[in-house]
């Protein structure tokens, strides 16, 4: 073993006592872009100046949870679910999860307009659109606000590299776009990779006289 993995293997596992990490026997970790060195904390990142990136954290901090996929299937709610109305719909909340009833058990939902979470999820993607910070996760976007970090609208020009669950193909102006949540999406190459835009959803025409 070479003198700096030596050293980085220790290291990682102090990072992850600190922040309340588990370790597992031969989980490999990058941090920051560093990884492959042995036996660690496993979080992989990517991380650029033009465009900050977090996603993927396959470990559990604390009580706070990575977000489970949308479409999920539990049998019962899970420990410590909480009952929640939210846009005349009844959800159960656990961390960052929403489930709707479905069948005999739940299944984990679109995060909700007007849901609150009490912390950025981890492993969502961080998102700036002017000079607000917005945080993308399975199909919603995040903001801080008064009540919390509140799952609030798709803001317009905001950049994701994956549709959210259930979106739908339309031609607009002869152009394919995508609908999901009351939001449009355009596709467009960024380099040899498709990304999809949130643009102004199309004006109704005016009715014919």
């Amino acid at each position: 073993m070479s003198r700096v993995r030596a050293i980085a293997i220790p290291v990682a596992a102090a990072i992850a006592a600190l922040l309340g990490v588990s370790t597992s026997a031969g989980a490999q970790y990058a941090w920051g872009g560093w990884g492959g060195w042995g036996t660690g904390i496993y979080v992989p990142q990517q991380m650029t100046q033009a465009h900050p990136v977090v996603r993927n954290v396959p470990y559990r901090v604390g009580k706070w949870e990575l977000p489970k996929p949308v479409g999920t299937y539990v049998p019962a709610p899970p420990a410590g679910a909480i009952g929640k109305a939210i846009g005349g719909k009844q959800y159960f909340q656990a961390g960052p999860d929403f489930y709707l009833k479905h069948g005999q058990g739940l299944i984990v939902a679109t995060p909700p307009l007007g849901g609150v979470l009490d912390r950025v999820p981890i492993g969502s993607e961080s998102i700036r659109v002017g000079a607000v910070e917005y945080h993308a996760y399975n199909g919603a976007f995040v903001r801080r606000t008064p009540k919390g970090f509140e799952i609030v609208p798709a803001p317009v020009g905001a950049v994701v590299d994956k549709l959210p669950e259930g979106a739908t193909e339309t031609k607009i102006g002869g152009k394919r776009h995508y609908l999901a949540g009351g939001a449009v999406y355009r596709p467009y190459y960024r380099g040899a990779t498709v990304v999809y835009q949130v643009v102004e959803p199309p004006k109704a025409e005016p009715a014919p006289k």
